[in-house]
């Protein structure tokens, strides 16, 4: 009698135990965690920009991680998606009247990496360059004119050697 009381005590106490197993943290869970990777707080500190970086999917091949972009409203603490999907965008700023975010890209067929923006109410990024090499870094004149950008040409020249 003792033993099937034992028996069943352990039974009932160690059934919680096996159904709590299932929501452990795993090494595959790694593959699916999303973080925060860029920020940048609008000039007239009303939004803040941000970047997710979301791990690719093992179906979609090599690769880098995606970007997923969204806006933040400082006044409200509502945050909205703003460009999500299979995308990777970068180096995020504001224009300096603060209506657009801006970003860093190689969107589509695109060849080289560009500026693009996005109109803080909402609508598709755009780009505003169309540089002949992908662009490195960028700032935007004060006056919201213009924008500046670095980019470098490879040398090709070694390659042409080493082929002769």
């Amino acid at each position: 009698m003792l033993k099937n009381v034992v028996f069943w005590f352990l039974f009932g106490a160690f059934i919680p135990c096996i159904y709590a197993q299932e929501d452990v943290f795993t090494s595959y869970d790694l593959f699916k965690l999303k973080q925060v990777a860029e920020t940048a707080i609008s000039p007239d500190a009303e939004y803040a920009a941000y970047t997710v970086n979301v791990p690719r999917p093992f179906s979609d091949g090599a690769g880098r991680d995606y970007r997923q972009l969204y806006l933040l409203n400082l006044s409200t603490g509502k945050s909205n998606l703003y460009l999500g999907g299979n995308k990777f965008l970068y180096s995020l700023g504001w224009t300096p009247d603060s209506r657009q975010i801006t970003f860093l890209a190689k969107f589509d067929d695109a060849e080289h990496t560009q500026v693009y923006t996005m109109n803080v109410d909402g609508g598709a990024a755009f780009p505003v360059t169309d540089s002949k090499t992908s662009i490195i870094g960028y700032d935007w004149n004060p006056k919201n004119t213009s924008v500046a950008y670095i980019s470098v040409e490879i040398d090709n020249s070694r390659k042409k050697l080493l082929k002769q």
